[in-house]
C-alpha cells in the first residue's frame, strides 16, 4: 500500500524569486488526502537550495534531492523514481496551485487512471487565460482519444503540470520524460497509449495558474528547432502506426508541428520573413493537411501558407498583445 495517496513532484532551478509561491500553494491545499511534497533541484546557484532545505525540516511530507544540472526532463524523472504516493502531480517553480487542486482532482479519480484539471494562464501582458474544456472528453474510442490529443489539443492538453496521473502505469511501464523539446506532449501521449479513453476524468475549473514569461525555455529562440520538430514526428509516427501504416490525420498532426515551428520563428528569430515561410511551408503542407484540423488551425494554416506577410503581421501583433 502506498505511503501517500499523492505524490507532488515540484521541479526548481535558480527559482529564489518564485519558490516561495509554488511551494506554500502546495503545502497549503485544502484537502484531507494525504500528499508528499518532493522537491528536485535541477544544479541551482542561487538561494534555491537553502529555502529548499528550510521546507524539508519545516515539514515532514516534504523531501527534497539535487542533482547537477541537467533540465527539467530528469529532474522530473528524479521525482518519479523517489515518489511514494499512489497517483502523482507535477509542478513547475514559477507557477501556482490553487488551494483546491489535490482535491478536486481526488474526486475524479474514481476508476480513472488520468485526471485532467482545468489552467489559467497569466501573460506578462497582464491578460488571463483560461483553458478548461480537454478535447479528449470528446473522444468516443481510443483512437479519437489520440488523434484528438496530436491535431486538435490546446496547451493545458499536452502539459503535465495539470494532470494527476496513477503512479503505477507509469511505473510498471517505465515511463519517463526525454530531455528534448516535446518532452512534455510525448511522455503524456505514451501514458494515454497505455490507458483507454473512457478512464480520464476532469475538472472544469482551473486549479492550475500557468505564468508565462519571455526568456523561459519555451520563449527563447532555438536554432536545432527543425531538427527536434521532425525527430518529435519520427517519435509519434514509431507510437501510433499499425502494420507500418500511418493513420489518416497524421498529415494534420504534421502541419500542427510545422505551424508550431513557424510561430517560433516569427517571435524569436529576428531574420525570419514572409519568403523564407512560404518556401518552408510550400514543402511541407499539402491538401491533405487541412482535412483533419479545425476551423482555426485551417485557416492559420491557409494565411502561414498564402499570405505570409499579412500572417508574421498578425501573429506578432496578437502574441505582443497590442
Amino acid at each position: 500500500m502506498a505511503e501517500y495517496e499523492v505524490s507532488v513532484v515540484l521541479t526548481t532551478y535558480n527559482a529564489e524569486k518564485t519558490l516561495k509561491r509554488a511551494f506554500d500553494s502546495i503545502i497549503n491545499q485544502k484537502t484531507n488526502h494525504s500528499f508528499e511534497v518532493i522537491i528536485i533541484d535541477d544544479g541551482s546557484s542561487d538561494d534555491t537550495v537553502s529555502m529548499i532545505k528550510d521546507y524539508a525540516n519545516q515539514y515532514d511530507n516534504v523531501s527534497y534531492f539535487s542533482q547537477e544540472n541537467s533540465g527539467p526532463s530528469i529532474a522530473r524523472n528524479n521525482g518519479i523514481d523517489h515518489a511514494q504516493g499512489q497517483y502523482i502531480l507535477f509542478s513547475d517553480d514559477d507557477d501556482e496551485y490553487l488551494p483546491d487542486y489535490i482535491e478536486k482532482a481526488m474526486e475524479q479519480v474514481k476508476q480513472n487512471k488520468l485526471v485532467i484539471v482545468g489552467i489559467e494562464k497569466r501573460l506578462q501582458s497582464g491578460e488571463i487565460v483560461k483553458e478548461t474544456h480537454s478535447v479528449l472528453e470528446d473522444a468516443n474510442d481510443n483512437q479519437q482519444m489520440i488523434k484528438g490529443y496530436l491535431v486538435n489539443n490546446q496547451e493545458f492538453d499536452v502539459g503535465p503540470w495539470n494532470k494527476l496521473f496513477e503512479l503505477s502505469v507509469i511505473k510498471q511501464n517505465s515511463l519517463y520524460f526525454i530531455n528534448k523539446i516535446f518532452e512534455d506532449s510525448l511522455f503524456i501521449l505514451k501514458y494515454l497509449s497505455l490507458i483507454n479513453y473512457d478512464e480520464i476524468g476532469f475538472v472544469h475549473t482551473p486549479e492550475y495558474i500557468l505564468y508565462k514569461r519571455n526568456g523561459s525555455i519555451t520563449n527563447s529562440y532555438e536554432k536545432q528547432l527543425l531538427d527536434r520538430c521532425n525527430k518529435y514526428i519520427s517519435d509519434v509516427a514509431e507510437i501510433v502506426q499499425t502494420n507500418q501504416k500511418l493513420p489518416s490525420y497524421f498529415a494534420s498532426f504534421k502541419a500542427r508541428i510545422y505551424l508550431y515551428y513557424v510561430h517560433r520563428n516569427i517571435l524569436t528569430n529576428q531574420s525570419w520573413n514572409g519568403k523564407e515561410q512560404r518556401n518552408f511551408l510550400k514543402s511541407r503542407v499539402s491538401s491533405c493537411s487541412f482535412s483533419d484540423l479545425d476551423n482555426k488551425y485551417r485557416v492559420a494554416l491557409l494565411l502561414a501558407r498564402f499570405m505570409p506577410n499579412l500572417y508574421i503581421k498578425m501573429y506578432r501583433k496578437k502574441m505582443n498583445g497590442d
